[in-house]
């Protein structure tokens, strides 16, 4: 499940419209707090659960897109992502080709209209072959830019769209199209997709034009029949204006890439919940949702009232910075403390069930992105090896723990060393600790 929520972006929200008005480009206004509180409101009564699950769908297009603009020194790669993420700010996503969400160099896109997406990911494959050029111009301190790989997956259907993210099936099967079966240079076009394409003859034109051919293939142990297509922009050059210097900037200000990547040494927190696939299937994604605005709701006051600072929301992760690391466990602490008087009156399918990691060192910040191997170190902690109610710290945050003001005698309980494997760092030695 990948479902990422900046805490300041500029992404799509809740839809929250009847049928017949979401066929048009949704509003996409709905704050989150109104949402949990309606959640809250249907917790336990399913029906009202599904009434709201059925105000909030819309009707539309998904794509989900991948630029590969290749690997490098970490400030260098952000930089490049925020003049990408910029560029496209500027001169594809509008009032109905709607961005839901930025992960890094891939995108989650809606649109109301089939060929207007199938439109916008044409005009994505020419941006990529113009982006060298483009920063050059624009950002000339940024040499030997090569042009990005770009691929694709869309599909059409009924869309659940909420702060920041998407779901139902056509985001599941764009997923698996785009980033599982897509190579780098191909469209995937879903059943779906193609048949709300040939019902309109403009649309059914531009899809001939594409010189795709049918596949099969079996993701996840289900079976995909699909169109798969070269992703290239016309053979001309693009006529398009690219954004110049004063419009770039103003671009990145839009998607909160402003100020240049930098460097701050913090205590990085992330967490984890449990039990999404199998709480989803059950009682719905409403439910599930429930869940991670109600952790929020826990979690956000309290890291701000310990100087701490919430980076983004990814799915039903949390990932903050703190200044110290007594500062992030007596967060922590308070928070494991109102979790537990959450859970207490609930049944297990309807508590909080979540784990969190902890490791310290220097993190590059922009915007709400985050790298650096401390992230990836307590990313991997949370999401991999956490289980319910476990803080787990790296052997950099013990230590410098230990060099730290000192915690009140009796206040943390410290397990034996444990190791994990991470597919880039090697083995990541680790504790779990427990609080008085």
């Amino acid at each position: 499940w990948t479902w990422c929520c900046a805490a300041n972006d500029t992404a799509a929200e809740v839809v929250d419209l009847p049928m017949a008005e979401a066929l048009k480009a949704p509003d996409l206004t709905q704050d989150v707090d109104a949402l949990r509180e309606r959640l809250v409101l249907c917790e336990g009564d399913k029906a009202a659960q599904d009434g709201l699950f059925d105000s909030l769908k819309a009707h539309g297009a998904i794509m989900i897109v991948t630029f590969d603009i290749g690997e490098g020194e970490v400030v260098r790669h952000m930089q490049l992502v925020g003049y990408l993420r910029a560029l496209l700010q500027a001169r594809v996503w509008d009032g109905d080709v709607r961005l839901v969400k930025p992960d890094e160099g891939k995108f989650f896109v809606f649109c109301a209209s089939p060929f207007k997406l199938l439109s916008a990911a044409l005009q994505l494959a020419s941006l990529a072959k113009r982006f060298p050029e483009w920063l050059a111009e624009v950002a000339p301190e940024i040499e030997h830019v090569s042009v990005p790989t770009v691929k694709a997956g869309l599909e059409d259907g009924q869309v659940l769209l909420l702060p920041g993210d998407c779901y139902g099936d056509p985001v599941n099967v764009a997923s698996k199209l785009g980033e599982d079966l897509a190579q780098p240079g191909q469209l995937c076009l879903g059943e779906k997709f193609i048949a709300a394409l040939r019902a309109d003859e403009k649309s059914s034109c531009l899809l001939a034009s594409l010189q795709a051919t049918e596949a099969e293939a079996e993701v996840s142990k289900v079976q995909f029949t699909y169109l798969v297509a070269p992703l290239v922009g016309p053979a001309e050059p693009d006529a398009c204006k690219l954004p110049d210097a004063v419009e770039t900037s103003k671009a990145l200000s839009s998607v909160g890439l402003q100020e240049d990547p930098h460097q701050e040494t913090s205590a990085v927190f992330v967490s984890d919940m449990s039990g999404f696939t199998s709480l989803t299937k059950k009682h719905g994604i409403l439910h599930y949702l429930r869940l991670v605005f109600n952790a929020r709701h826990i979690f956000v006051p309290l890291i701000e009232a310990h100087g701490g600072k919430v980076i983004k929301f990814d799915g039903d992760n949390i990932i903050a910075t703190f200044p110290t690391c007594p500062d992030a466990l007596r967060c922590i602490s308070k928070a494991w403390a109102e979790v537990a008087a959450y859970n207490e009156p609930r049944e297990k399918d309807f508590q909080i069930r979540i784990g969190c990691s902890l490791c310290y060192s220097q993190v590059f910040l922009q915007g709400v992105e985050i790298a650096g191997d401390a992230f990836e170190h307590a990313f991997h902690l949370a999401e991999e090896v956490s289980t319910v109610q476990e803080v787990l710290i790296t052997q950099r945050f013990r230590e410098q723990l230990e060099r730290s003001d000192p915690l009140p005698k009796g206040f943390v309980a410290m397990s034996d060393e444990r190791v994990a494997d991470h597919e880039k760092h090697g083995r990541l030695s680790h504790h779990n600790l427990s609080f008085s």
